[in-house]
């Protein structure tokens, strides 16, 4: 889903979901589902339940 800064991207797996935040420069800022984000892409695993398995950020 396209919004202002960027893309959130959400993916429903099997056994859990992706959520993904997608900056189009290093100063864009994105938040979304509890996550927040100025200018790094961050990505974050949850499980069935909704709980955070995993969360990975990257920046330039």
């Amino acid at each position: 889903m396209k919004t202002k800064g960027g893309y959130v991207l959400t993916a429903d797996l099997s056994d859990r979901q992706l959520v993904a935040l997608l900056p189009t420069d290093n100063s864009a800022a994105l938040s979304t589902e509890n996550l927040t984000t100025d200018g790094a892409i961050l990505v974050q695993r949850r499980d069935e339940a909704g709980s955070v398995v995993a969360t990975l950020q990257l920046d330039e």
